[in-house]
């Protein structure tokens, strides 16, 4: 059976979404659908204890509030969520321009709706710089002293290359941790062709069995350079399968993935101009292969194993830009297998493993 948003009475988006929920947790194998369009919710949609349920939004647009998410599902089994962008109503983070740069300072101008936020949150704040010629992150720089100018520009005291100038600044909502997607105690959840544009996560997955993300993307919006302000999704301690197929994680102001899974499959997916490593791995058994990595500040992959698992991680495509951006190679006592790497830089291939029962993890560099 087939019920559509508009079958519910409320007075607003919020209410006949979370009816439309309600009647879908009594009536398993049910779909709830939208009508194209734009919708705004004041909090998350709820799906806790839900089972044998479906919502395919047709393409519509959920304006979320960033300090609650679009989606919590606690407790369900057998859902599925499709075809929906999710969109936070405000951002989570501050944009700014960097006007001009030398070894006295630099001069910012942020977007005249962040003002006064940057007013109140700098300095000794991390910014996070994207590089309009190389249009992805390549560093982080702790704001300094700072002096407002009466035309809304900002002076920062400081040592700058000049070659800064006309590169975007960044400024993550870190304190928040809210994703978009919040899934905990769930088995055989399914999200499938949906849009996140932003937000301070995109997906969170825990204690959770069986969870499959298909043609999932993690994105900056149009003319923004951030998507997530932290991780593009973070699972931990999931059973059964997970697997990540088809999916593009880009812009995050951190790692593009962090997994610790029993047995994880990631394929043919994209991680692009991440500031941190794309794929932070702990896991029993992994595989990744015919995936594209481009433009990391951080590694590749950085993975985390012991003598018992089994990580295989062939046929996929690095573009190396970071001088730290490197490629794991094999190692046998780690459990570590890679083939037919299509390469673009002349860099050794370096071991990136280490045994699981050592206190600190080693980055790969």
């Amino acid at each position: 059976m087939i019920k559509n948003i508009s079958d519910f009475p409320g007075a607003n988006e919020t209410e006949r979404i979370t009816k439309g929920i309600e009647y879908l947790k009594k009536n398993p194998g049910c779909t709830l659908s939208f009508t194209a369009g734009t919708y705004r919710i004041d909090s998350a949609i709820d799906f806790s204890g839900a089972g044998n349920a479906t919502i395919d939004g047709n393409g519509a647009t959920v304006l979320f509030n960033p300090q609650s998410g679009a989606f919590t599902v606690s407790g369900g089994k057998d859902i599925t969520i499709r075809n929906l962008t999710l969109e936070p109503a405000k951002n989570t983070f501050l944009c700014g321009k960097i006007l001009s740069a030398d070894t006295l300072g630099m001069n910012l101008m942020f977007d005249e709706a962040d003002r006064e936020s940057a007013a109140d949150i700098l300095p000794g704040t991390e910014m996070l710089v994207f590089s309009h010629n190389e249009e992805r992150f390549t560093k982080s720089i702790v704001s300094g002293k700072i002096d407002f100018s009466e035309d809304g520009s900002v002076r920062m005291r400081g040592d700058y290359p000049p070659a800064l100038s006309a590169d975007k600044i960044c400024i993550p909502f870190k304190e928040e941790k809210t994703p978009a997607i919040h899934i905990d105690n769930s088995e055989n959840i399914t999200i499938e062709t949906i849009n996140i544009f932003g937000g301070v996560r995109g997906v969170i997955c825990t204690d959770s069995k069986d969870i499959f993300m298909n043609r999932v993307m993690v994105v900056p919006a149009p003319g923004e350079g951030m998507s997530t302000s932290d991780a593009g999704g973070i699972f931990e301690k999931c059973r059964g399968a997970l697997k990540i197929k088809n999916c593009v994680f880009e812009g995050q102001g951190c790692d593009a993935l962090k997994l610790n899974c029993e047995n994880t499959e990631i394929s043919g997916s994209t991680m692009r101009n991440n500031f941190g490593s794309a794929v932070v791995i702990t896991a029993m058994n992994a595989l990744i292969e015919g995936c594209f990595f481009d433009g990391g500040v951080l590694a590749a992959v950085n993975a985390v194993t012991d003598k018992n698992s089994s990580l295989t991680i062939q046929n996929n495509r690095i573009i190396r830009r970071g001088e730290k951006y490197r490629f794991p190679a094999e190692n046998d006592a780690g459990g570590i297998h890679v083939s037919g790497h299509e390469r673009r830089s002349r860099d050794v291939l370096q071991a990136a493993v280490r045994p699981h029962r050592r206190a600190q993890r080693k980055n790969v560099i």
